[in-house]
C-alpha cells in the first residue's frame, strides 16, 4: 500500500470514527433530556399526590379555594421548570455536539492537508487535481461549519426569555 492509499484509509477511518462519536453524543443528549423530563414529571406527580391527600381532608370552601390556588401554583412551577429545563438541556446538547463537530473537522482538515502534501509531492496529475479540489471544497465547508457552530454556540449560551423566567413557556 502506497502513502496516498494509507492516507486515504486513515481519512476513511477518521470519518467513520467521527460519525460514531456524533451518534454517541446524540444518544447521550437524548439520555440527559429523558432524565430531566422524568425527574421533573416525577417531582410534580409526587407533590400533586401529597396535595390530593390534603384535598380529602378539606372541610370548607375557603380551604378548598386555598388548595386550588396552591395546586395552580404547583402546576405553573413544574410546567416552567419542565420547559426551562428542556431548553437548557437542548442548549447544552447543542453546545456539546458543536464542540465535538469542531474537533472532528480539525482532524479531517489535518488528514486532508497531509493527503494533499503526499499527492502534490509525488502523485500522478489527475490525483493531485482531485485532491486539490477535495481540499478546497472541504476547507470551504469546514470553515462554513466553524462559523455556523460559533454563531450557534453564542445563541445557545444566551439565556432566552423563557429560561430566565421572564415569559412562561408556550
Amino acid at each position: 500500500m502506497n502513502d496516498f492509499q494509507k492516507l486515504s484509509l486513515n481519512l476513511g477511518k477518521t470519518s467513520l470514527l467521527a460519525a460514531a462519536e456524533m451518534m454517541a453524543a446524540a444518544a447521550e443528549g437524548a439520555r440527559r433530556m429523558r432524565t430531566h423530563q422524568l425527574t421533573t414529571i416525577t417531582q410534580a406527580l409526587n407533590e400533586n399526590a401529597a396535595l390530593s391527600d390534603q384535598i380529602k381532608d378539606v372541610k370548607g370552601n375557603e380551604n378548598l379555594i386555598a388548595l386550588c390556588a396552591t395546586l395552580a401554583g404547583i402546576q405553573f412551577k413544574y410546567a416552567s421548570a419542565y420547559w426551562s429545563g428542556v431548553y437548557r438541556v437542548a442548549s447544552e446538547n447543542q453546545i456539546e455536539f458543536q464542540k465535538l463537530g469542531q474537533m472532528q473537522s480539525k482532524e479531517v482538515q489535518r488528514h486532508l492537508a497531509t493527503s494533499f502534501e503526499v499527492a502534490v509531492n509525488g502523485g500522478p496529475e489527475p490525483v493531485v487535481e482531485a485532491v486539490k479540489a477535495t481540499v478546497t471544497a472541504m476547507t470551504v465547508g469546514l470553515n462554513t461549519l466553524a462559523r455556523a457552530t460559533a454563531d450557534s454556540m453564542r445563541l445557545a449560551e444566551t439565556p432566552s426569555m423563557v429560561t430566565n423566567g421572564a415569559l412562561p413557556p408556550h
